[in-house]
């Protein structure tokens, strides 16, 4: 009896240590899915945690100006050499430098009457076709650098023109006179200040009346490809005048500059000099500009003059 007992134990002990398949294979399934759950829940921690790292060390170098300026909200990505100013100045949108007036000097989009402008319809970040500047303090003289050919040869003709994030050199490639009041040259003010990529058609328009109205005339011709930097100043050439030069992105250094002998000048020009206006009938153009939607469906706009900035 106690032999068959012990027979019994034996073969119940051997059905226990007996493994169902199925259970088997489940309980090996369930275990790799939470090594694997496991595995997921570390790597998004640690990616997490490298994005955070990454996050504080791009930023790491503004803690000292937000504790300084708690109350300003400093750019992403702008350079720690502008930190200081704009958290004086909030409106500040860049740096010009014009070694040939020995004058640099931050920008700013509001008119302070000592600090350059950006013109309003220049994106703050990059290039548009045209980036207008106007130069509000007479400290900027690039007029004594640029409007006589002889001094525009011996200059160095360079421009570092610098947003919040990079900086960009241009090289002068000619200087003209306009007026910004319209009773001065027959009800009209050239635009010389577009900003914005133009047709085809306009933009041929627009450097045949650059060209025309350039005290000198360079090797340099505009095209599609390029980038410009238009840069305006106040001057005492006469009333209600301005001096503009226009520069282009990494343009070489100019080595001809043949005097324009004839320059078109507002009309008011003329009649102080008591001279006829050979340009008298020219159409009084506006440019026509290209946009882009977000589908990548072009259009044109035709720009008024009550779109461009008076200074």
């Amino acid at each position: 009896m106690k032999e068959k007992n012990n027979k019994q134990k034996r073969k119940d002990g051997e059905n226990k240590e007996k493994i169902n398949p199925k259970r088997f294979f489940l309980k090996i399934k369930k275990s790799k899915a939470l090594s694997a759950l496991f595995i997921i829940v570390v790597a998004a921690a640690v990616a997490l945690c490298s994005v955070g790292i990454v996050n504080f060390a791009k930023t790491a170098y503004l803690r000292p100006y937000m504790h300084k300026y708690p109350s300003v909200s400093f750019p992403e990505g702008i350079e720690e050499r502008f930190c200081d100013y704009y958290g004086q100045h909030p409106e500040t949108v860049g740096y010009i430098e014009i070694p040939d007036a020995s004058y640099s000097e931050y920008i700013l989009s509001e008119n302070n009457h000592l600090n350059p402008v950006l013109d309003k319809s220049n994106v703050r970040k990059g290039l548009d076709f045209n980036t207008v500047v106007y130069l509000t303090s007479p400290q900027a003289d690039i007029e004594s650098c640029y409007a006589a050919s002889g001094n525009y040869l011996k200059s160095t003709q360079k421009v570092t023109y610098s947003t919040l994030y990079e900086s960009y050199d241009f090289n002068i490639i000619g200087t003209f006179y306009t007026n910004s009041n319209p009773e001065d040259d027959l009800n009209y003010c050239f635009p010389y200040n577009v900003t914005k990529e133009m047709t085809a058609k306009s933009l041929e328009a627009y450097t045949d009346r650059l060209y025309h109205r350039f005290l000198y005339n360079t090797d340099y011709e505009i095209s599609s490809d390029d980038k410009l930097i238009t840069i305006c100043a106040k001057t005492d050439f006469m009333p209600d005048m301005l001096f503009v030069a226009v520069g282009v992105l990494d343009g070489d250094t100019q080595t001809t500059a043949n005097e324009n002998n004839a320059v078109h000048y507002p009309q008011v020009w003329y009649d102080q000099n008591n001279k006829t206006n050979i340009y008298r009938f020219a159409s009084k153009w506006y440019p026509q500009i290209k946009t882009t939607d977000e589908n990548g469906a072009e259009s044109v706009s035709q720009q008024s003059s009550e779109e461009f900035t008076k200074f």
